[in-house]
């Protein structure tokens, strides 16, 4: 009886991970939020003229923030002789900077290998799971949040906004809706109610940010909170329905 309570309680505090059709649907709606299918794109990189030099792979990893410098170093440590290494030097060199001229190779090089190389994929889906995925689903632990959706909703709002202590950073977003709601699902407050608070204060963020370098895209990003709230008004909080949402003008059901 002890190990079945046990296995319940850690079903109800991370009902996605301990669910691989739940992980499917949360990568298939990122996927539409990154890159606008439900297929993880691996093999992506392009300059979005973000102003964070290229973007690249399943969760958008960028050569400015440091996070596709990560997946290279990670890449290093499955194969450590794999053709991405020569990269890591130069990446480490415009960290900060949209700059991608020392790196322009990596365009054609980071799409061939994604396709050729499983590790390269394992390499993504790792830094993906360390930098986003667990800390996104930690934070929602530790707000007493239980709901599918709201995993996503905080997993997702990671990936753009990041984990740093900014006013646009999604732990900031989060303080500012637990004050507005008064307090958070572990200390009594109705899950959908703190969820929809939050996606307000997520949404004032991405029309009025601190850091107006990020304006533009946020604008642009406004369509993500909004199909998650689009699946709250559909009742489908448990990610157990069909899904249909519209984002960037396509709609996506499955």
């Amino acid at each position: 009886m002890l190990v079945a309570a046990t296995c319940k309680a850690q079903t109800l505090l991370n009902p996605i991970e301990s669910n691989p059709r739940l992980l499917i649907v949360e990568d298939s709606l990122v996927s539409i939020f990154e890159n606008s299918t439900l297929t993880i794109q691996y093999e992506f990189i392009g300059d979005i003229n973000d102003g964070n030099g290229f973007t690249a792979g399943r969760a958008g990893f960028t050569s400015r923030t440091g996070d596709m410098l990560e997946v290279l170093l990670e890449y290093e440590r499955l194969s450590p002789d794999n053709v991405l290494k020569p990269y890591i030097k130069p990446l480490r060199g415009v960290y900060g900077s949209s700059n991608t001229n020392p790196i322009k190779g990596l365009k054609e090089d980071w799409s061939r290998v994604a396709k050729a190389d499983p590790l390269f994929r394992k390499a993504q889906d790792n830094v993906n799971d360390r930098l986003y995925r667990k800390p996104a689903h930690q934070l929602a632990r530790e707000l007493g949040l239980v709901l599918p959706i709201s995993y996503v909703a905080l997993y997702e709002a990671g990936i753009q906004h990041g984990f740093g202590d900014t006013y646009d950073s999604l732990p900031t977003i989060v303080d500012r809706a637990n004050k507005k709601v008064g307090g958070t699902p572990k200390k009594g407050i109705n899950e959908i109610e703190w969820l929809k608070t939050f996606i307000a204060a997520r949404e004032d963020d991405l029309r009025n940010p601190k850091n107006l370098e990020y304006k533009e895209l946020f604008q642009f990003a406004l369509d993500r909170p909004k199909a998650i709230r689009t699946i709250i008004d559909q009742e489908n909080e448990n990610l157990n329905k069909q899904i249909s949402v519209k984002v960037y003008g396509d709609v996506f059901t499955f």
